[in-house]
């Protein structure tokens, strides 16, 4: 299996959603996810945390707001954004780290 470290470190993109679990707002953001999975396929990952569940990461990652949104490659953090996105925002922002 995978680590969620080994995933942000490769050379292709993910994309992390830190959300609260159980929420009404989660259908929404699986909405998104499915999009993106759908659209980018094998060339974006896309990690969903629990982050009321994983305090590890949420305070590694300072996370203060649910859901943040942030996109890695090569384990940097390229793009960071806080709240609901459309589908054209994710868009733009994951369109940053492809060539």
């Amino acid at each position: 299996m995978i680590t969620f470290d080994e995933k942000i470190k490769g050379t292709v993109p993910s994309l992390v959603v830190f959300e609260k679990a159980e929420s009404n707002e989660n259908i929404k953001i699986e909405e998104l996810t499915d999009f993106m999975e759908n659209h980018y396929g094998s060339r974006l990952n896309i990690l969903k945390i629990d982050a009321t569940h994983d305090q590890r990461l949420r305070n590694f990652y300072d996370i203060k707001f649910l859901p943040t949104w942030i996109l890695f490659k090569e384990g940097e953090e390229l793009a960071r954004e806080n709240g609901f996105k459309t589908k054209a925002q994710l868009m733009e922002m994951v369109q940053t780290s492809m060539p």
